[in-house]
């Protein structure tokens, strides 16, 4: 029996600062398009706009740094940044709960099918799986901080979560193409394989 080499996952500085700013990226796509949605038309509406383009950007740095722990970390990072504003609803610490959620959806599903040698199809269903997460897990905060906003959400989770799910799983398709595409460019081959 052969052990794997530690060096291959083992986290540089390098990989920590990707996952950082992919969740910042992350961020500021959902806050400069999700705020204004969400108060034109409600809560769950965002994601219409915003989840192709943000899925997409996480699959991209968690495939730059390729790592278990990539994709929990990118969540984790968004969701604290998403504490005092009104992504993930009201300001608050409880928001570190929905990455926790997204995080551990996101990892699970791209461990199971790397398991399967499906990498990249895993990557895209966890867009779907992660994207579908994160609505019922902001619902039930929503509840549990006994929100008006609960009822809203709740009117009409049980028709967007497929849609939810499915333009997941396009932004995961997309975060791969645009990898695939990148991925022999100089600048992104040094990220890769450079540590800082």
């Amino acid at each position: 029996m052969t052990l794997k080499s530690p060096k291959k996952m083992s986290w540089s500085t390098k990989d920590s600062v990707i996952c950082g700013i992919t969740a910042a990226l992350t961020f500021a796509t959902s806050f400069i398009f999700g705020a204004a949605i969400t108060a034109t038309l409600g809560p769950g509406m965002s994601g219409f706009v915003t989840i192709v383009i943000t899925t997409m950007v996480v699959v991209f740095g968690a495939k730059l740094v390729n790592k278990l722990g990539a994709l929990f970390m990118i969540g984790m990072i968004f969701s604290f940044l998403a504490t005092p504003t009104s992504i993930f609803g009201p300001p608050g610490i409880q928001k570190l709960a929905i990455g926790v959620v997204i995080g551990v959806l996101y990892e699970s599903t791209v461990w199971l099918f790397k398991k399967l040698k499906k990498e990249n199809i895993g990557y895209m269903t966890a867009g779907a799986t992660g994207s579908i997460g994160a609505i019922f897990a902001i619902l039930y905060l929503l509840r549990i901080l006994d929100q008006e906003t609960a009822s809203k959400l709740s009117a009409v989770i049980y028709w967007i979560w497929a849609p939810y799910g499915a333009l997941g799983f396009i932004g995961g398709w997309f975060g791969i193409k645009l990898f695939q595409r990148l991925e022999h460019i100089g600048p992104i081959q040094n990220l890769k394989s450079s540590t800082l």
